[in-house]
């Protein structure tokens, strides 16, 4: 009789459970470790190690995906050992590499921007990453360094977490950061790319220039690693400050 009762319990518990869960670890610059419910692990923008930042050693992932081939973005043997890598450029960032795949449930497409504002004359081209799973929408701006095209702009549109380089010099200046932020409303920001301990000699940005720019929104603090649910992403923009995960 208990036992019957007990095991109601758990199904009952288990049914209650409102959409899924999707990991997200900070890693440091622009990297992130995501881990889909679908079971689909991935690294986001893995750097190489002369950014400064540690490598962890204990993370599976099923594939490194990249926004384009700059150093700190792209490090192959990230994780140390060969896995699937998708990088949205190519050519050394003259031309992009708009990839579309699904892998383990989750849909991944790049989607063309520049790295400057003169059309990748200055830096190349920069490719934006769209993740599709978890019932969720994320985005992964990179390196981008121009406001993107219309056309782009509307494949942006309903996205529920945007990752935003948030430290200029190399990518859009903090006020089109802004703008941008405004034109897109994602239900969530997670600002990268701005200076700390590890890139304090490199001409970006801390990220409390960015938040002196960003008073309209609520900002939040987050630990990694950070497990979250649809159902519980706040229903208009708020900024959610990733503290790095270290092992």
């Amino acid at each position: 009789m208990w036992k019957l009762l007990f095991l109601g319990i758990v199904f009952l518990s288990l049914w209650a459970l409102p959409g899924e869960a999707l990991e997200i670890r900070y890693l440091g610059h622009s990297a992130f470790f995501l881990s889909f419910e679908s079971g689909f692990r991935c690294v986001l923008d893995p750097f190489s190690p002369e950014v400064g930042y540690s490598i962890p050693k204990s993370l599976e992932a099923h594939a490194l995906i990249s926004t384009h081939e700059h150093f700190d973005h792209l490090f192959e043997g990230f994780l140390g050992k060969h896995l699937t890598t998708l990088v949205g450029t190519k050519s050394k960032g003259a031309d992009w590499n708009l990839f579309e795949e699904t892998i383990e449930g989750v849909h991944i497409f790049a989607l063309p921007s520049y790295h400057d504002e003169k059309k990748g004359t200055l830096r190349g081209k920069n490719a934006i990453i769209v993740l599709e799973g978890d019932t969720m929408r994320l985005a992964h701006l990179g390196d981008i360094g121009a406001l993107p095209e219309r056309e782009v702009k509307e494949k942006l549109q309903n996205v529920d977490i945007l990752f935003v380089p948030t430290g200029g010099h190399y990518t859009l200046s903090l006020d089109l950061v802004v703008k941008l932020i405004q034109e897109l409303a994602p239900r969530v920001v997670i600002p990268m790319h701005y200076r700390t301990e590890a890139t304090k000699d490199w001409p970006i940005a801390p990220l409390e220039e960015f938040l002196k720019r960003a008073k309209t929104w609520k900002v939040t603090e987050k630990d990694s690693p950070l497990r979250i649910r649809k159902e519980n992403l706040p229903e208009t923009t708020e900024i959610w400050v990733m503290q790095p995960w270290t092992e």
